[in-house]
């Protein structure tokens, strides 16, 4: 092509309309140029639409693959769910009603309480008729020890004194709860081995309970 081009301007050199027909040829080479590059441009286009079409593609089913793992997560969150549904209906069931209605505890186990028979008639009503009993008391060692500590609930005596008449404490065995040794008591507090210092012996016989010393041909 490039050869008949160049036959064409010789030939053409000595024609009146030479100069019009070197127009012409460069013209025709700038049109093929230019289609050519249009149809590489053209292919450009149709790739980049095909690469764009491969993204959406791998985007779309990168958004499946997500719900598709989240589906794992979606039944775990809905068997959490179900778990504390079953919870709540079981606690609906099993806590009283009146739980927490005052604090963390059964508000009902007030009235309950309140319920039962008073045990206990207090060192007081004890005091009232056991006042010699009393004056011992309150200038020995267990001036701070309420008779029921060691006589145990007297209510019902207190209420009744002719028909209940309450029982005489073991003194070795009521004793030796609080007097015998253990290392973690203080230091300064009475203590005793009941087996080696009495062998089973009343403590009453040596020590008067309401002012213990030593009665028994002893000093304090």
């Amino acid at each position: 092509m490039a050869a008949d081009s160049r036959r064409v301007a010789r030939g053409l050199d000595g024609c009146e309309c030479a100069a019009s027909h070197r127009l012409v040829i460069p013209l025709t080479y700038k049109r093929i140029f230019i289609g050519r590059n249009l149809g590489s441009i053209g292919d450009l286009d149709h790739t980049g639409r095909a690469a764009a079409a491969s993204r959406e593609r791998r985007d779309a089913e990168g958004a499946m693959n997500i719900f598709k793992d989240a589906g794992h997560l979606f039944r775990f969150a809905g068997l959490f769910v179900l778990a504390f549904l079953i919870f709540l209906v079981v606690r609906n069931f099993v806590v009283p009603k009146s739980f927490g209605q005052y604090g963390h505890y059964r508000g009902a186990a007030i009235g309950e309480i309140a319920a039962h028979p008073i045990k206990f008639a207090g060192h007081q009503a004890c005091e009232a008729c056991h006042s010699d009993v009393l004056d011992k008391k309150k200038t020995g060692k267990h001036a701070n020890v309420n008779c029921e500590a060691c006589h145990g609930p007297l209510a019902s005596h207190a209420n009744d004194p002719g028909s209940v008449t309450p029982v005489k404490p073991d003194t070795a065995v009521i004793c030796a709860r609080c007097h015998t040794a253990s290392a973690a008591k203080p230091k300064k507090f009475p203590q005793v081995d009941p087996a080696a210092h009495s062998s089973g012996v009343p403590c009453e016989t040596c020590h008067q309970p309401h002012s213990p010393a030593i009665d028994a041909g002893g000093t304090k």
